[in-house]
């Protein structure tokens, strides 16, 4: 596939701690350096954000912040569990809005 085909890439894994972030982080630098317009997303985040400000930092600031990473509990804690500790929600479809909202601007 030819890198003007694609529309979305994502990167999951098992746990946390193994590598999603760094990885995802690399590709998008090798990809704006060949010229296309990637950047990063991070929906959903708990505790620290540093996750979202290193996808901001491989996306080149073409995202502010809060749109790479539009949910955050500041709870340590599982986001579910975080979110309730902090009196939110945690819901899907919001999220994936807010992705079809981002692709088509970004």
């Amino acid at each position: 596939m030819k890198l003007d085909q694609w529309s979305g890439l994502l990167v999951t894994g098992t746990d946390t701690g193994i590598g999603k972030t760094w990885v995802s982080a690399l590709v998008i630098e090798e990809l704006r350096k060949k010229g296309v317009e990637a950047v990063g997303l991070k929906p959903v985040l708990s505790g620290s954000r540093e996750d979202a400000e290193r996808l901001w930092e491989a996306s080149g600031g073409a995202l502010d912040l809060d749109a790479i990473n539009p949910w955050w509990y500041k709870t340590p804690a599982a986001p579910l569990v975080a979110s309730r500790i902090e009196g939110l929600t945690l819901e899907v479809e919001p999220m994936r809005s807010e992705e079809r909202r981002v692709g088509e601007e970004g």
